[in-house]
């Protein structure tokens, strides 16, 4: 029997059910490749399981050998406080902390974003009563957080959101009311609203490794607060959101 050198062997793509020669040392025979035993603490190249958290807006780059990741996000909580003092415009203390609403924490260029608490309205007054959801192809599983409640006396607004990794009590509260005004300032002012939390969202997608994905993080709404008779009231900011990437 001649010899056959490598070159001069037909290329072949490998299967599971390819056979390579092997040998017990006595005798010689072949094995499908799917049956060989593979040695997973020694492979070169695998990927190495890791996740980035992100409080703030920034960028995610995917990892080397990294071709699907999961995504957690929650979206910004609204603010807590009073409404309709002396009209339905937002008022604010002179420590302001912007719109009482919270916004969405979303990745560019995949479709799931967890929305941040809204604004509702009553029929008379704006309430911050209105919780967040979610949306996006992408989205596997999500949750519609808790709305605020409506009232005269003081009250904290719903916890912060905690779901997979990511610690409950921290993200996505909706912020507290104080005590109702008293008073003739207006058809609202013996009414005050908590905060609502932000919605959730969980998605797994395909990426290719080294794309950069911007990522924004949903920002909290501030407390509204109105004035009667040259007196401040209102309520507490919510909390931001979150998103937490993981691979």
């Amino acid at each position: 029997m001649a010899d056959v050198t490598i070159s001069g062997l037909n290329i072949l793509s490998p299967t599971g059910s390819s056979f390579l020669p092997i040998s017990n040392g006595s005798v010689t025979g072949r094995a499908t490749i799917a049956s060989l035993p593979v040695d997973y603490t020694n492979l070169v190249n695998k990927p190495i399981p890791g996740g980035q958290v992100f409080t703030s807006n920034g960028n995610f780059t995917v990892p080397e050998n990294i071709y699907t990741i999961k995504i957690y996000a929650i979206g910004g909580g609204s603010g807590g406080g009073f409404y309709g003092i002396t009209s339905s415009t937002d008022y604010n203390s002179s420590s302001i902390q912007g719109p009482s609403f919270g916004t969405a924490s979303y990745v560019f260029g995949i479709s799931l974003s967890a929305n941040g608490a809204g604004l509702g309205n009553n029929g008379v007054n704006d309430f911050n009563s209105v919780a967040g959801t979610f949306s996006g192809s992408d989205v596997k599983f999500g949750v519609k957080g808790v709305a605020g409640t409506v009232g005269a006396s003081a009250a904290s607004g719903p916890t912060g959101v905690g779901v997979g990794p990511i610690p409950s009590g921290l993200y996505s509260a909706g912020g507290n009311r104080g005590t109702a005004v008293n008073g003739s300032c207006g058809s609202g002012s013996a009414t005050a609203c908590t905060g609502a939390q932000g919605g959730y969202a969980f998605g797994i997608t395909s990426v290719i490794p080294g794309t950069v994905y911007p990522v924004v993080v949903g920002r909290a709404g501030g407390a509204r607060w109105g004035t009667c008779g040259g007196v401040w009231y209102g309520g507490t900011a919510g909390t931001q959101g979150i998103v937490y990437i993981e691979w």
